[in-house]
Protein backbone atom coordinates (compact mmCIF):
# COMPACT_ATOMS: atom_id res chain seq x y z
CA UNK A 1 0.00 0.00 0.00
CA UNK A 2 1.09 3.60 -0.56
CA UNK A 3 0.75 6.15 2.25
CA UNK A 4 1.88 9.72 1.75
CA UNK A 5 4.90 10.59 3.88
CA UNK A 6 5.96 6.96 4.38
CA UNK A 7 9.13 5.55 2.80
CA UNK A 8 9.29 1.77 2.37
CA UNK A 9 12.58 -0.11 2.17
CA UNK A 10 11.91 -3.84 1.64
CA UNK A 11 15.04 -5.91 2.28
CA UNK A 12 16.11 -9.00 0.30
CA UNK A 13 17.75 -12.10 1.74
CA UNK A 14 20.70 -13.01 -0.51
CA UNK A 15 22.28 -15.96 1.29
CA UNK A 16 22.93 -19.28 -0.48
CA UNK A 17 19.89 -21.08 0.96
CA UNK A 18 17.60 -18.14 0.16
CA UNK A 19 18.97 -17.91 -3.38
CA UNK A 20 18.45 -21.64 -3.88
CA UNK A 21 14.80 -21.28 -2.87
CA UNK A 22 14.41 -18.22 -5.06
CA UNK A 23 15.99 -19.93 -8.07
CA UNK A 24 13.50 -22.77 -7.78
CA UNK A 25 10.69 -20.21 -7.90
CA UNK A 26 12.29 -18.37 -10.82
CA UNK A 27 12.36 -21.46 -13.03
CA UNK A 28 8.81 -20.50 -13.95
CA UNK A 29 8.84 -17.58 -16.44
CA UNK A 30 5.57 -16.30 -14.96
CA UNK A 31 6.96 -16.25 -11.43
CA UNK A 32 10.24 -14.78 -12.63
CA UNK A 33 8.41 -11.87 -14.23
CA UNK A 34 6.29 -11.41 -11.09
CA UNK A 35 9.41 -11.09 -8.92
CA UNK A 36 11.05 -8.72 -11.39
CA UNK A 37 7.87 -6.69 -11.64
CA UNK A 38 7.67 -6.35 -7.86
CA UNK A 39 11.25 -5.07 -7.74
CA UNK A 40 10.66 -2.53 -10.48
CA UNK A 41 7.40 -1.44 -8.86
CA UNK A 42 9.12 -0.80 -5.53
CA UNK A 43 11.74 1.31 -7.29
CA UNK A 44 9.37 3.34 -9.47
CA UNK A 45 7.28 4.25 -6.43
CA UNK A 46 10.33 5.97 -4.95
CA UNK A 47 11.13 3.39 -2.27
CA UNK A 48 14.52 1.83 -1.51
CA UNK A 49 15.45 -1.84 -1.88
CA UNK A 50 17.61 -3.03 0.99
CA UNK A 51 19.91 -5.86 1.99
CA UNK A 52 18.91 -8.46 4.56
CA UNK A 53 22.15 -10.42 5.20
CA UNK A 54 21.68 -14.07 6.18
CA UNK A 55 21.79 -15.48 9.72
CA UNK A 56 25.54 -16.01 10.28
CA UNK A 57 26.81 -12.94 8.41
CA UNK A 58 27.03 -10.56 11.37
CA UNK A 59 30.49 -12.01 12.10
CA UNK A 60 31.42 -12.73 8.46
CA UNK A 61 32.42 -9.58 6.56
CA UNK A 62 33.20 -11.35 3.28
CA UNK A 63 29.78 -13.01 3.26
CA UNK A 64 28.09 -9.64 3.74
CA UNK A 65 30.09 -8.30 0.81
CA UNK A 66 29.12 -11.26 -1.41
CA UNK A 67 25.44 -10.97 -0.57
CA UNK A 68 25.46 -7.23 -1.22
CA UNK A 69 27.11 -7.82 -4.58
CA UNK A 70 24.37 -10.34 -5.46
CA UNK A 71 21.69 -7.81 -4.55
CA UNK A 72 23.34 -5.08 -6.61
CA UNK A 73 23.68 -7.41 -9.61
CA UNK A 74 19.99 -8.33 -9.38
CA UNK A 75 19.00 -4.67 -9.08
CA UNK A 76 21.18 -3.74 -12.06
CA UNK A 77 19.49 -6.43 -14.15
CA UNK A 78 16.14 -4.80 -13.34
CA UNK A 79 17.41 -1.33 -14.20
CA UNK A 80 17.19 -0.27 -10.56
CA UNK A 81 19.57 2.50 -9.52
CA UNK A 82 19.25 4.17 -6.14
CA UNK A 83 21.29 6.76 -4.25
CA UNK A 84 21.66 4.79 -1.01
CA UNK A 85 21.94 1.14 -0.02
CA UNK A 86 21.16 -0.16 3.43
CA UNK A 87 19.13 -2.75 5.32
CA UNK A 88 19.35 -4.72 8.54
CA UNK A 89 20.77 -7.97 9.85
CA UNK A 90 18.73 -11.18 9.98
CA UNK A 91 17.20 -11.72 13.45
CA UNK A 92 18.79 -8.37 14.41
CA UNK A 93 22.08 -10.25 15.00
CA UNK A 94 24.82 -7.65 15.47
CA UNK A 95 28.22 -7.35 17.14
CA UNK A 96 30.28 -4.21 17.67
CA UNK A 97 32.53 -3.36 15.92
CA UNK A 98 32.67 -6.20 13.41
CA UNK A 99 29.17 -5.85 11.91
CA UNK A 100 29.32 -2.10 11.34
CA UNK A 101 32.83 -2.40 9.93
CA UNK A 102 31.68 -5.15 7.57
CA UNK A 103 28.84 -2.98 6.28
CA UNK A 104 31.22 -0.07 5.84
CA UNK A 105 33.78 -2.19 3.98
CA UNK A 106 31.08 -3.63 1.71
CA UNK A 107 30.06 -0.12 0.66
CA UNK A 108 26.65 0.02 2.32
CA UNK A 109 25.35 3.42 3.40
CA UNK A 110 23.16 2.67 6.42
CA UNK A 111 22.07 -0.06 8.82
CA UNK A 112 18.81 -0.39 10.75
CA UNK A 113 19.58 -3.39 12.96
CA UNK A 114 19.83 -1.74 16.37
CA UNK A 115 16.69 -2.37 18.37
CA UNK A 116 15.70 -4.59 21.29
CA UNK A 117 13.87 -7.61 19.86
CA UNK A 118 11.92 -8.11 23.09
CA UNK A 119 10.88 -4.50 23.75
CA UNK A 120 9.94 -1.63 21.46
CA UNK A 121 11.68 1.68 21.93
CA UNK A 122 14.94 3.55 21.68
CA UNK A 123 17.86 1.14 22.06
CA UNK A 124 20.22 3.77 20.67
CA UNK A 125 18.76 6.51 22.87
CA UNK A 126 17.74 8.54 19.83
CA UNK A 127 15.55 8.57 16.73
CA UNK A 128 18.06 10.17 14.37
CA UNK A 129 20.40 8.70 11.79
CA UNK A 130 23.95 9.03 13.11
CA UNK A 131 27.55 8.18 12.10
CA UNK A 132 29.01 5.10 13.77
CA UNK A 133 32.41 4.48 15.32
CA UNK A 134 34.78 1.50 15.36
CA UNK A 135 35.87 1.13 18.99
CA UNK A 136 38.95 -0.91 18.06
CA UNK A 137 40.40 1.26 15.30
CA UNK A 138 39.13 4.49 16.92
CA UNK A 139 37.78 5.66 13.58
CA UNK A 140 34.44 7.08 12.48
CA UNK A 141 32.95 4.96 9.71
CA UNK A 142 31.14 6.12 6.59
CA UNK A 143 28.15 3.82 7.24
CA UNK A 144 25.40 5.35 9.35
CA UNK A 145 22.88 3.85 11.76
CA UNK A 146 19.15 4.47 11.31
CA UNK A 147 17.85 3.13 14.65
CA UNK A 148 15.00 0.63 14.46
CA UNK A 149 12.23 1.77 16.81
CA UNK A 150 9.57 -0.94 16.45
CA UNK A 151 9.39 -4.47 15.04
CA UNK A 152 5.93 -5.99 14.73
CA UNK A 153 7.10 -9.26 16.30
CA UNK A 154 8.20 -7.30 19.36
CA UNK A 155 4.70 -5.97 19.90
CA UNK A 156 2.80 -9.21 19.40
CA UNK A 157 5.22 -12.09 20.02
CA UNK A 158 7.63 -10.82 22.67
CA UNK A 159 5.50 -8.28 24.52
CA UNK A 160 2.20 -10.09 23.90
CA UNK A 161 0.20 -6.90 23.39
CA UNK A 162 -3.38 -6.75 22.20
CA UNK A 163 -4.29 -5.01 18.95
CA UNK A 164 -5.31 -1.82 20.76
CA UNK A 165 -2.36 -1.78 23.16
CA UNK A 166 0.12 -2.42 20.35
CA UNK A 167 -1.33 0.42 18.29
CA UNK A 168 -1.29 2.74 21.31
CA UNK A 169 2.40 2.01 22.02
CA UNK A 170 3.35 2.38 18.36
CA UNK A 171 1.60 5.76 18.21
CA UNK A 172 3.25 6.87 21.47
CA UNK A 173 6.68 6.13 20.07
CA UNK A 174 5.70 7.84 16.84
CA UNK A 175 4.78 10.97 18.79
CA UNK A 176 8.15 10.93 20.55
CA UNK A 177 9.95 10.78 17.20
CA UNK A 178 7.83 13.59 15.81
CA UNK A 179 8.32 15.68 18.96
CA UNK A 180 12.08 15.71 18.42
CA UNK A 181 12.02 15.85 14.63
CA UNK A 182 13.33 12.30 14.35
CA UNK A 183 12.73 9.32 12.09
CA UNK A 184 10.37 6.49 13.01
CA UNK A 185 11.81 3.22 11.62
CA UNK A 186 9.33 0.33 11.61
CA UNK A 187 10.18 -3.26 10.68
CA UNK A 188 7.23 -5.21 9.30
CA UNK A 189 7.74 -8.74 7.93
CA UNK A 190 5.76 -9.98 4.95
CA UNK A 191 4.73 -12.99 7.07
CA UNK A 192 2.76 -10.49 9.18
CA UNK A 193 0.57 -9.61 6.20
CA UNK A 194 -1.00 -13.05 5.78
CA UNK A 195 -3.93 -12.78 8.20
CA UNK A 196 -6.65 -10.21 7.68
CA UNK A 197 -6.04 -8.56 11.06
CA UNK A 198 -2.31 -8.26 10.21
CA UNK A 199 -3.15 -6.22 7.13
CA UNK A 200 -5.73 -4.15 8.97
CA UNK A 201 -3.28 -3.32 11.75
CA UNK A 202 -0.50 -2.47 9.29
CA UNK A 203 -2.79 -0.16 7.34
CA UNK A 204 -4.12 1.47 10.50
CA UNK A 205 -0.59 1.95 11.88
CA UNK A 206 0.76 3.57 8.71
CA UNK A 207 -2.20 5.89 8.42
CA UNK A 208 -1.82 6.91 12.07
CA UNK A 209 1.95 7.46 11.80
CA UNK A 210 1.69 9.46 8.59
CA UNK A 211 -1.22 11.59 9.76
CA UNK A 212 -2.18 13.48 12.85
CA UNK A 213 -3.35 10.47 14.85
CA UNK A 214 0.05 10.06 16.51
Amino acid sequence: MVVSGVENAPSALCGASQLSSLLSVLRSPLRREAVAGAGRNIHTRGHLIGLHPSYETYRRPEQIRREFERLQAAAHALGVQQPRWGGRQHYLRWENPITWQAWDDAGLDYDSTLSFADHAGFRCGMCYEYPVFNLQTRQTLRVRERPLIVMEGTLFDYMGLSYDDALALLCLLGRRCRQFGGEFVLLWHNSYLLARWHREFYSHALQALAGNAV
